[in-house]
C-alpha cells in the first residue's frame, strides 16, 4: 500500500501537475479509505463499486461537505485510473461513482461594491503597514486574487511599463497554474507607491562609509540607487533585495485577519440608508 501511495503522489505531481498542498490532500483521502477498507479485511486493490459508494455515503452521514466529499471522490478517480494503466486492475471501480450533489443552494455571496469600498475607505493609510493593508485588500477584491496567491507574490510577479499606467501581474495560482491580470489606473498607482517605499524593496546590499552603515537599494522602475543610512535598530532586521521576495512577507495569517477583522467592522457599523451615490472607487 505504501509503494502505491508513493507512486500515486509520483503521478499527482508529475503527470497531473497539482501543487504540493494539494498531492497530500488526495494521498490522505486515499490513506483514509484504505483505513476504512483494511476495518473490512479487503485491500485497495480488491475495491468494488459498491466499496466505494458505500464510502462516499459514510462521509456524508460523518457530516463531510460538499467539497471535501469531491476531494475524495476525485482522488479516488485518479488512484484508480492509475491502477488500471498500471495493469493492477482491469476496470477503475471508481467508474461506479455518481456525479455528488449540493444540497440547497450556494451560501457563497459576493461582496457587494458599497461594502468593499467601506471597508478600503475604513483603512488609515497613514504608515507603511496599513498601506501595505490596503493593498492586500485591493488586489483580492479588484482581482479576484485568492489569499494563496495574494501571498505567493513576489517583487517579480508584477511588470510595470506595459502602457500609461498599465502594468502586468503573473499570479501562481491553483495545481501551479500561472495567469497574468492587467493592473491600470489608481490600483497601478497604489502597488507602484508601494513597491518605491524603502520598507518593502530590500536593499541589494550593505556598505560601510564614514562610520556609518548604508543599505544600497535600486528602483528599478526609475533607474536610480539610493543610499540609505540605517541605525543600529535596522540592522538587526534588515533584508537584502531579491525578486524572489514576496512582496507582502509575512502575511500568510496576517491577510486572512484583515479582510475577516475588517469586514466584521464594516458589517457591524454599515448603514443601509448610506448615500454611496457620490463615492469614487478608492483604487
Amino acid at each position: 500500500m505504501i509503494a502505491l501511495l508513493d507512486e500515486y503522489r509520483t503521478q499527482l505531481s508529475d503527470v497531473c501537475g497539482y501543487a504540493d498542498q494539494t498531492v497530500e490532500n488526495y494521498a490522505s483521502c486515499m490513506g483514509m479509505f484504505a483505513r476504512y477498507l483494511k476495518e473490512q479485511g479487503i485491500s485497495i486493490v480488491q475495491a468494488q463499486g459498491t466499496h466505494i459508494c458505500l464510502w462516499i455515503a459514510q462521509l456524508k452521514n460523518d457530516g463531510f461537505s460538499y467539497s471535501r466529499m469531491e476531494h475524495h471522490r476525485s482522488s479516488l478517480k485518479i488512484f484508480y485510473a492509475m491502477l488500471v494503466k498500471l495493469n493492477i486492475v482491469t476496470k477503475s471501480p471508481a467508474a461506479a461513482l455518481p456525479k455528488l450533489k449540493k444540497n440547497g443552494p450556494s451560501t457563497v455571496m459576493p461582496v457587494s461594491k458599497a461594502i468593499v469600498f467601506k471597508l478600503l475607505n475604513s483603512v488609515d493609510r497613514s504608515t507603511w503597514m496599513e498601506n501595505r493593508n490596503y493593498l492586500i485588500l485591493s488586489l483580492l477584491w479588484a482581482l479576484g486574487l485568492r489569499v494563496s496567491e495574494v501571498t505567493r507574490l513576489v517583487i517579480g510577479s508584477f511588470e510595470p511599463g506595459h502602457g500609461h499606467k498599465i502594468g502586468l501581474l503573473r499570479v501562481k495560482g491553483k495545481n501551479k497554474k500561472q495567469r497574468a491580470l492587467f493592473v491600470v489606473d489608481k490600483l497601478y498607482d497604489n502597488l507602484m507607491a508601494y513597491l518605491a517605499h524603502p520598507k518593502t524593496l530590500k536593499f541589494k546590499r550593505l556598505i560601510f562609509e564614514d562610520g556609518k552603515y548604508y543599505g544600497i537599494k535600486p528602483d528599478p522602475f526609475k533607474f536610480k540607487v539610493y543610499k540609505i543610512p540605517l541605525n543600529q535598530n535596522e540592522l538587526l532586521s534588515i533584508r537584502l533585495h531579491n525578486k524572489g521576495l514576496s512582496i507582502f512577507y509575512g502575511i500568510s495569517i496576517s491577510v486572512i485577519s484583515i479582510v475577516v477583522i475588517g469586514l466584521a467592522i464594516v458589517l457591524s457599523s454599515f448603514d443601509l440608508n448610506l448615500d454611496f451615490g457620490g463615492m469614487s472607487a478608492p483604487m
